[in-house]
């Protein structure tokens, strides 16, 4: 298993990617959080395992006004009223597993086979646990354009 900045390194990079990619935003900013971030409300976060070989359990937070601007990045010229919370939701679940695929890829050896479970939408009274430094728990905050977002690996 890879030693704990290499997983972070790896992280940033994953992020870095998809946001890139998907919604042609920039990360301007990785940072550790000592203490349990504030939220703001409306956040939407996923959690995933990546249990073979990385063992690891990767959580995604971001707030929704960023997950729609995201979802508009991708698919241009919907109209918003007629895309449901199900939807957006489902939109973070996808950018979670494909963050986990670029997590996962970087950091596994390109002749194993990688596992990755399945998204799982967390109730609102799990964001603040999940998103609770530990000592097993780092908890970062990207900068993504205007938005933060946060990921943990445990």
């Amino acid at each position: 298993m890879p030693d704990s900045s290499m997983k972070f390194e790896a992280l940033e990079k994953a992020i870095s990617n998809t946001f890139e990619g998907i919604a042609f935003s920039q990360v301007l900013d990785c940072s550790f959080l000592a203490l349990e971030p504030e939220l703001k409300g409306g956040e939407i976060g996923v959690c995933l395992s990546l249990p073979d070989p990385a063992n690891l359990k990767f959580t995604l937070v971001m707030g929704k006004a960023h997950a729609v601007e995201c979802f508009q990045a991708v698919a241009p010229g919907i109209d918003l009223e007629k895309i449901s919370d199900y939807i957006i939701a489902d939109f973070v679940k996808e950018l979670t597993n494909t963050v986990a695929g670029h997590l996962n890829a970087i950091l596994v050896p390109h002749n194993e086979d990688m596992t990755i479970g399945l998204p799982v939408l967390l109730e609102s009274d799990e964001l603040s646990r999940e998103l609770k430094p530990t000592a097993k728990r780092e908890v970062l905050r990207f900068q993504i354009e205007e938005h933060g977002l946060f990921c943990t690996l445990t």
